[in-house]
């Protein structure tokens, strides 16, 4: 083959610090996660979809070719944080970890969907009962002492 072609779609979660709600307001959030989507496109990622709630962050992403996962979701979220305290909200940081789930092709609309629908998600689940919830689904070992900061 002449080519190196490949299709990775993941899907990255990421809270704010102890989870504070520091993204109650509607338009600073939805900002914010344009700010994100523009991130991973501009370091070669296809963005699909960023959404989230008040206290939490999904992005659903076709991996790039030129920067691994690890650093495209360190540098989004330190760039993504001083852009939102120069916002105003200058008391505003990520936490320091994430959780990265594969996601075959197939299964990209449903994800699609289910990030889309996180305002009506969060009405009965908190981001700590839903993160659980995907670490548990996607069979990643945790140990939960250690996740929360």
């Amino acid at each position: 083959m002449s080519q190196s072609l490949f299709q990775v779609y993941l899907h990255v979660v990421f809270s704010t610090k102890k989870r504070r709600a520091y993204l109650q307001d509607f338009d600073l959030r939805h900002r914010l996660f344009a700010y994100l989507f523009s991130a991973c496109k501009g370091q070669g990622y296809l963005p699909i979809i960023v959404n989230g709630y008040v206290d939490h962050a999904h992005l659903l992403l076709g991996m790039g070719k030129t920067i691994l996962p690890p650093d495209l979701i360190g540098e989004i979220k330190e760039d993504s944080s001083k852009w939102v305290k120069e916002q105003g909200l200058e008391r505003f940081y990520w936490q320091p970890g994430y959780g990265c789930f594969s996601v075959s092709a197939s299964h990209v609309p449903a994800v699609k969907k289910y990030i889309a629908d996180q305002e009506q998600h969060h009405a009965h689940e908190d981001f700590e009962t839903e993160y659980l919830r995907l670490l548990e689904k996607n069979g990643v070992a945790y140990d939960e002492r250690y996740l929360w900061d």
